[in-house]
């Protein structure tokens, strides 16, 4: 890009140098002229500054691509991939009584071992007392595809409410 930027430089300051002057001419005129040839220039090495930022930008971007910002929700949060689970579904009895939908089951592969947990957009769509879901059990968890809400099997589970048999 520097090289863009200097041919342009050279390119208006030798168009200027070879208008020809008028014969009164005076130490101001060619002031002038200077003063305007160096906005020019300073006008062109913002812009260049400016879209190597930019590709800066893309380019760390690209690098942290599946690292996400620090998480602004509060709560619990960890690292993983979602899966699901396939089991056959369990009866539905009532709100803490009644097992949590089968196909919102999901694993949650992490660094120190899978997990069993339900996915909340899931849930949300499929199970109609997710408002009394204990606020403990729900976690955040930084995939590839962006932080996805779960709820942990064992915790519900230790919290009183009936999980899909595994």
């Amino acid at each position: 890009m520097s090289v863009v930027r200097n041919t342009f430089i050279a390119l208006m300051a030798s168009g200027v140098l070879m208008v020809p002057a008028p014969a009164s001419a005076d130490a101001e005129d060619v002031a002038r002229a200077l003063v305007g040839i160096a906005a020019v220039g300073i006008i062109a090495k913002a812009i260049d500054d400016r879209k190597d930022r930019r590709e800066e930008q893309t380019k760390a971007a690209e690098r942290h691509q599946f690292r996400l910002g620090p998480v602004e929700q509060t709560g619990r949060h960890i690292e993983g991939r979602i899966r699901p689970y396939d089991q056959p579904r369990g009866k539905k009895l009532g709100v803490k009584k009644r097992p949590l939908p089968q196909e919102c089951l999901r694993w949650v592969e992490t660094a120190r071992g899978d997990r069993l947990a339900y996915g909340a957009r899931c849930l949300n769509r499929n199970y109609r007392h997710v408002r009394h879901l204990p606020d403990q059990c729900h976690t955040l968890v930084r995939t590839p595809r962006g932080l996805r809400e779960v709820y942990g099997a064992r915790c519900l589970e230790r919290e009183g409410w009936r999980v899909a048999r595994r």
